[in-house]
């Protein structure tokens, strides 16, 4: 039961990642300006990503959503894209209680642990040697 629903996230992960990181290449492609192709590309991401009753609270988690998801995609790359999906494809299919006074509480701690880490793994492997963050102060 657990290698079917873990191979499910790992494909759905792929996948997702591939199709964000596939619609920016065909902006890119047919915009052919990467000033132009990135807004456009976030506003693809937030329409996508509006999905509640609430306007005012969808179109918040929309945007919200698509501007973790496009830094994912555009800054740091396919792998750190596909680490985000897989965490968030994760948190949200498999319940995951945190009354941490249960038998069954310590194992969802220890499996965030691991999704944290494995997700930071993906981040730092997708940066290289790259500063994570570059400000102009350092010119």
């Amino acid at each position: 039961m657990v290698v079917p629903l873990l191979s499910a996230l790992l494909g759905s992960g792929a996948i997702n990642s591939l199709l964000d990181y596939g619609l920016y290449v065909l902006l890119l492609l047919v915009l052919r300006r990467r000033a132009v192709a990135i807004p456009v590309f976030v506003l693809l991401e937030v329409g996508q990503l509006v999905m509640t009753e609430n306007p005012v609270v969808g179109i918040a988690h929309g945007i919200l959503a698509a501007a973790l998801l496009s830094v994912a995609v555009l800054r740091f790359g396919l792998l750190a894209a596909f680490g985000l999906y897989l965490a968030l494809n994760t948190l949200t299919s498999i319940p995951l209680p945190l009354d941490t006074g249960a038998a069954y509480g310590s194992q969802t701690i220890i499996f965030l642990i691991l999704l944290s880490a494995f997700f930071l793994y993906a981040l730092r492997t997708a940066v290289g040697p790259r500063p994570l963050f570059r400000f102009a102060v350092d010119t």
